[in-house]
């Protein structure tokens, strides 16, 4: 029995797409969100950077502060975009019911915005200089600019990481 061409190609390419996506895949474990763990909270980082005891003990007790703090307004936050979903899709449109969460919203927003901004610079603080300067160049590497941004990130995820062992 003779198989046709086009379904012989169509397995092939099948084939070729499956495996690829597999052998990517398996590639990219332990580089950030989609192969679980980033570069910053990995071992090899975590020893360059030096970290002691005590900077340890400092940071697992600022994340831990941050989690409790922005805990509630990071679920509120979340309820009230629930709740504005539901007043966006309704039928009739309640004008000042939207307006009135809205207002919530911008309001637990900043809240959160305050949180972070007091939570990266306890951060910051609890690094020497040469270890945010470490960070700062293992984080150019990967995007091409420097930022702060980026590094205060990045210094979060160290210490959630340190606060997790």
């Amino acid at each position: 029995m003779k198989i046709p061409g086009r379904i012989v190609l169509s397995v092939v390419i099948a084939s070729v797409l499956m495996f690829g996506g597999v052998a990517w895949s398996a590639s990219m474990r332990g580089h950030g969100p989609w192969g679980g763990p980033s570069a910053y909270s990995s071992p090899e980082m975590l020893s360059s950077l030096g970290i002691t005891d005590e900077q340890k003990v400092q940071l697992k007790a600022l994340a831990e502060r941050y989690k409790a703090s922005a805990g509630p307004l990071r679920s509120q936050f979340a309820s009230e975009r629930r709740d504005m979903r539901k007043l966006v899709h309704a039928k009739p449109p309640n004008d000042d019911a939207i307006r009135e969460l809205s207002t919530r919203m911008a309001g637990t927003g900043a809240e959160l915005a305050i949180q972070r901004a007091h939570f990266f610079s306890e951060l910051r603080g609890a690094f020497t200089p040469d270890q945010i300067r470490k960070v700062e160049v293992a984080s150019s590497k990967e995007t091409s600019s420097k930022s702060d941004l980026r590094t205060d990130m990045a210094l979060g995820q160290i210490a959630r990481s340190i606060a997790r062992q």
